[in-house]
């Protein structure tokens, strides 16, 4: 599959009849470097798609969703399913596709989800991508992908905007502004609810706690404004951190690298001089 630059299709919108299909007939894994802003516009295969961001990030739309992709989660997308994805990061993307014969025999993986990544499980993805294999070595490989997926713990909170409009309205607002310093109880206060009823409800939507579903969202955000050039201590704040010291730790924590190094490798830059807290007046 060719990395294409410019707009992405809204996969709302398209009819599937005019969607080509992507998958070769003699691709059964990927290893792609996607360079920041690349995207895959809306496609689907005949066989199930295995996608792991195993470094930088990536959004995959389905099913008119947004989810968040990294290193921390797998992505099931069963046969027929239009999808595509955009990295606003320097991303690696680990692919692996398996004829639908092949499917885990549980429900479940007749529709598109996310999994914990496991090492055996990222392991075996990463070798059959990083180059030919032997027919039987693939075969074999697959087969005990299949096995370890079928025990896959699921990892709901990939979705960018939950669907009950108590919390989506929430979580848009601080797409739209990844500083805003409201609460969850600030929050309840404007709909009239409690606050346990709205951690109620980013617990079962999401998987995760608010505070840990901002966290993710705004270094997410990071990424996307670090790309753009902005420099380090300007993004910290444009994020909601008061300290640039805070956001590069927590930037590391998540990506597995400083924010310095991270906007230097997008741009072309030697990594080894970067400063993160040189980059910019100190927050």
């Amino acid at each position: 599959m060719s990395v294409e630059q410019g707009r992405l299709l809204d996969s709302v919108d398209v009819d599937p009849r005019t969607v080509d299909e992507q998958t070769f007939d003699d691709v059964l894994s990927d290893l792609s470097s996607m360079p920041a802003g690349s995207f895959f516009a809306t496609h689907f295969h005949e066989h199930d798609q295995l996608a792991w961001v195993s470094s930088g990030s990536g959004r995959l739309g389905v099913r008119d969703e947004t989810w968040l992709l990294d290193r921390d989660c797998i992505v099931w997308i069963p046969a027929g399913t239009l999808h595509d994805m955009t990295f606003p990061t320097r991303s690696v993307l680990v692919s692996v596709y398996l004829p639908t014969a092949l499917r885990p025999a549980a429900r479940r993986w007749g529709a598109p989800r996310a999994v914990e990544t496991e090492p055996l499980l990222t392991a075996i993805m990463s070798h059959l991508a990083e180059g030919p294999r032997e027919l039987e070595r693939i075969r074999l490989g697959h087969g005990l992908l299949v096995h370890l997926l079928d025990g896959a713990v699921d990892r709901p909170f990939v979705s960018a905007v939950p669907n009950d409009p108590r919390i989506a309205v929430i979580a848009r607002a601080l797409l739209d502004d990844p500083a805003d310093t409201r609460e969850l109880g600030d929050w309840a206060a404007l709909q009239s609810v409690s606050t346990k009823t709205l951690e109620r409800l980013f617990a079962r939507e999401t998987g995760t706690t608010f505070r840990r579903w901002r966290a993710r969202a705004r270094l997410h955000a990071a990424a996307d404004l670090l790309v753009r050039g902005e420099r380090v201590a300007l993004v910290a704040q444009r994020v909601g951190y008061l300290r640039t010291s805070s956001f590069v730790a927590a930037f590391a924590e998540r990506f597995g690298t400083t924010p310095g190094r991270f906007a230097a490798q997008a741009h072309g830059r030697r990594t080894d001089l970067a400063d993160d807290e040189a980059a910019s007046p100190a927050a």
